[in-house]
């Protein structure tokens, strides 16, 4: 029993260990925040995530920012399912390295030429 008592600690702290590896100075955008104001501190990290189907020709790309104060890092796509067409999330990270205001556009492309959809946020870093 002990040994059972000390594997279910080890296994505990291990999943808290692993939990406390998240960036905490993230700020995370989504659909919701299209339009707005983010107010972020220099060295945060911004991350933009966007739904759309990549495998349709559906493809969000980075339209606007200014590279000096918040440039692009990363970006990726995940699917959430395997068949065709199956919808994913589209996944831009951002650094913001300079203070100031930022102009941050993102455009949704259908299959290489038909702008579809924008988001647009002002990003204020201090």
């Amino acid at each position: 029993m002990v040994c059972f008592g000390n594997a279910l600690i080890i296994l505990v702290l291990a999943l808290v260990i692993m939990g406390c590896n998240v960036d905490e100075t993230a700020v995370v955008l989504t659909e919701a925040n299209d339009g707005g104001i983010v107010n972020v501190s220099k060295g945060d990290e911004v991350v933009v995530i966007l739904a759309g189907t990549e495998s349709v020709g559906d493809h969000w790309e980075v339209a606007e920012t200014d590279e000096s104060r918040l440039p692009l890092v990363n970006s990726s796509y995940t699917t959430s399912g395997d068949a065709p067409g199956s919808p994913g999330k589209f996944r831009f990270q951002f650094n913001a390295v300079a203070t100031g205001e930022v102009h941050l556009r993102l455009r949704d492309i259908f299959r290489g030429s038909e702008v579809t959809d924008t988001f647009t946020v002002t990003i204020r870093i201090s």
